[in-house]
């Protein structure tokens, strides 16, 4: 699939420009239809169904939050192999994922020590973009909440999208392709807070979120009050 019929800008800017580096990556979970990539080293993964078929249409939301949490566990070193063996599979050559990245958006060497640390933490926290692209989505929000309160603890972005396909018989049966961004997930803040140490010694308390992890330490670190919310 091409990034370019998929509104990525509309949902997050640092998802975008989406760059190919995978298609059918094999996962332990199962193989991923898409994988773009972007500069920032933002990860979006794209599950492509038929929506006539009324088990894709169950089982999608699920499977796609599957892919998610087994990309949480690869390295930066996994992933860029994942990319040397696509490329070598369908673009004849064997550039990983930085060499990918610079025949489509330029990078200085300080981009690209960004990108690899930036890409190697959203690996970790899980915070990518899915998205399900379909041809006549309409799956309302109540039937994926289930899905979705399964996995606290990662930052991923959910999002549909309907691709209506038109043919013109004037120009040779050519496609017309629209994409249309029919819902998406609130983005919101979840934290895990890990209390450690005693009264005695003193408590450390550390909050990571998505935007980084804060520390609190000392002896009265355990009477502060937090409020977390997501």
């Amino acid at each position: 699939m091409h990034p370019n019929l998929l509104p990525i800008h509309e949902i997050g800017s640092g998802f975008a420009p989406a760059i190919a580096i995978g298609r059918e990556v094999a996962t332990k979970a199962g193989y991923f239809d898409n994988l773009f990539v972007s500069p920032d080293g933002y990860l979006t993964i794209v599950e492509t169904k038929l929506w006539k078929n009324p088990e894709a249409r169950r089982e999608v939301v699920g499977q796609i939050i599957d892919y998610a949490k087994e990309l949480c566990m690869w390295s930066f070193t996994d992933l860029d192999q994942a990319v040397r063996s696509y490329n070598q599979r369908y673009n004849q050559h064997n550039q990983g994922l930085v060499g990918t990245v610079n025949t489509q958006y330029s990078m200085s060497q300080a981009d690209e020590l960004f990108f690899i640390d930036n890409l190697s933490r959203n690996l970790k926290r899980g915070r990518f973009l899915l998205l399900i692209a379909g041809d006549g989505i309409r799956e309302s929000v109540e039937e994926m909440v289930a899905y979705l309160t399964q996995t606290p603890q990662i930052y991923f972005i959910l999002a549909l999208v309907e691709l209506q396909i038109y043919t013109l018989p004037q120009a040779n049966d050519a496609w017309v392709i629209i994409p249309q961004l029919v819902t998406r997930t609130r983005e919101i803040t979840r934290a895990i807070v890990k209390i450690e140490g005693s009264e005695a010694t003193g408590l450390s308390v550390n909050i990571e979120t998505d935007q980084g992890t804060e520390q609190a330490n000392g002896p009265t670190a355990g009477n502060r009050g937090l409020i977390i919310t997501a």
